[in-house]
């Protein structure tokens, strides 16, 4: 998958950046070991962040959940206000 990922992109330019790629099972047990794509050591990784939000392979996300619930009582809160 991640070999025709690259494929597909190099007729526009574009190459994947394998040093700072990591490779994630959500949901789906650990993650995986470190695999070599185009010479380049992938490693497996049990939480990473993705867009300013932490992802772990368990699919935990009760603290992203709770910011965002803290947010939007606040918001709500001065909407109320006005």
């Amino acid at each position: 998958m991640l070999l025709c990922i690259n494929a597909l992109a190099a007729p526009l330019g574009l190459k994947l950046p394998w040093l700072k790629t990591k490779l994630q099972n959500v949901g789906a047990g650990n993650p995986p070991s470190t695999i070599l794509i185009e010479g380049v050591p992938v490693e497996g990784a049990e939480e990473l962040i993705y867009l300013g939000s932490k992802q772990s392979s368990n699919g935990y996300c009760r603290p992203d959940v709770r910011l965002v619930q803290a947010i939007l009582n606040t918001e709500y809160q001065s909407f109320n206000l006005r």
